[in-house]
Formats: structure tokens, C-alpha cells, sequence
């Protein structure tokens, strides 16, 4: 497992753990996916957003249709942005095999890494997970949430 967050400088290895353990059969499983960067520049979404429904189709048999809008995102380096937000959401099927959740958890870093997000916000069943990438937010280890409390 460390290999995943440590590659790719998750600052919140814990997280990782939790959430992949959580990756569970028949369980909802969802992303936020944003357009822009860290700094709050933009970029093109949509070749991430089409490699993770590629994910979800071979590993789960599908998603349900994206749910997209503008978002409001109060970063702790930088002010308040608005956002595009792209909500992809799957079931997981009946089983879940080790391989499956790692390689999931390896998507949800490698979009947060590659976007150069401060955070990766999964909602898997009723809790949020939040994965860092920003050295600044490095403290918050272990950060786990209701998923009412994003809503």
C-alpha cells in the first residue's frame, strides 16, 4: 500500500489504507472531480474524467451518469474559487478482490497527482475520504468524514 501514496506523494498515507480497506462489495463509490489545479488554473477534464469511466466499466461493469456544476472551494493556501465539479459515481460489484481496490485507489492518487489537486474528495458508502497532496495539509492525517458532512 505504501507504494501508492508514497509514490506519488499522498501526504495523507492513512487515508489511503482507510480507503482502500473500505472499498467493499456492493458498496457506492464516488469521485470529485474538478478543472482546475492547485494554483487554480484550469485544465482539460474531460480525458480524466472519460480514463476513470474507463476504470469503473472494467472493474465495476459501469457508472451512473455524471453530475456535473459549479463548485465553491475554500483552499487553505489559496482564496475561495469557483470550480467545475464532476461527480462520477459506480457501485462496487459482489466481489472485490485486493488487486481491484489497489488498483482504484492507484486511479483516484494518479488523477490528484497528474491535475496537481490538494485534494482528491472519494465518497465510498456513507464516509468522505479526503486524499492530500499538498505539503501544507500534510498534518491532517487520518482525516475521515461523514459524507453528510460534504453534502
Amino acid at each position: 500500500m505504501e507504494s501508492v501514496g508514497a509514490l506519488w506523494q499522498v501526504a495523507n498515507l492513512e487515508d489511503c489504507r482507510r480507503l482502500e480497506s473500505a472499498l467493499v462489495p456492493n458498496v457506492g463509490l464516488s469521485i470529485f472531480l474538478t478543472d482546475r489545479d492547485c494554483d487554480g488554473q484550469r485544465f482539460p477534464l474531460l480525458p480524466r474524467l472519460q480514463r476513470l469511466q474507463s476504470h469503473f466499466t472494467e472493474l465495476c461493469g459501469g457508472y451512473a451518469p455524471p453530475v456535473e456544476g459549479l463548485g465553491c472551494y475554500a483552499s487553505q493556501v489559496n482564496a475561495r474559487s469557483t470550480e467545475h465539479t464532476v461527480v462520477l459515481t459506480t457501485y462496487l460489484p459482489p466481489r472485490v478482490s485486493k488487486a481491484m481496490r489497489r488498483r482504484l485507489l492507484a486511479a483516484f492518487v494518479e488523477f490528484g497527482r497528474e491535475t496537481r489537486q490538494e485534494l482528491v474528495l472519494v465518497v465510498v458508502g456513507a464516509f468522505a475520504y479526503r486524499l492530500h497532496f499538498s505539503p501544507s495539509t500534510s498534518g491532517r492525517l487520518g482525516h475521515v468524514v461523514s459524507a453528510a458532512e460534504v453534502a
